[in-house]
């Protein structure tokens, strides 16, 4: 219903926001939204996809934990998968999940989507080189 009343794009423009708390709660509400594969690529192509690994890289946790949960749901599917990558998400990835100081929840939910993308062998390279 979210996609028929128009209301993704409003909730991206929350996940640029400068404001962390609407940041982090967007990111939640399209995490959320990307657990369902049939909607995966209409949220890469409206533009979920850079405003979640930028927010892999702020200093608050909840834009850490649910912009990585989104990654981890985005990466569930090969065609998302090939994005996720293209994105650029792999490095950010890897920096959350190896800091023992950040938030447990935001480092497993990381380790998911690089075991995610890790499942399909044609991802090995791009892992190995920036990871």
């Amino acid at each position: 219903r979210l996609l028929e009343e128009r209301g993704l794009p409003p909730l991206i423009s929350l996940a640029v926001s400068d404001d962390l708390n609407c940041k982090g709660e967007a990111s939640r509400a399209i995490a959320n939204l990307a657990a369902n594969a049939e909607i995966q690529q209409i949220l890469i192509g409206e533009g979920a996809l850079n405003p979640m690994v930028e927010a892999l890289e702020k200093d608050e946790v909840n834009c850490q934990r649910f912009a990585a949960l989104c990654i981890a749901n985005l990466s569930t599917t090969v065609s998302s998968q090939v994005k996720v990558i293209l994105s650029g998400a792999l490095r950010p990835l890897v920096s959350l999940a190896i800091k023992p100081q950040n938030q447990l929840e935001a480092r497993r939910y990381a380790t998911l989507a690089l075991a995610n993308l890790a499942a399909t062998p044609a991802n090995h390279p791009a892992i190995l080189e920036d990871g």
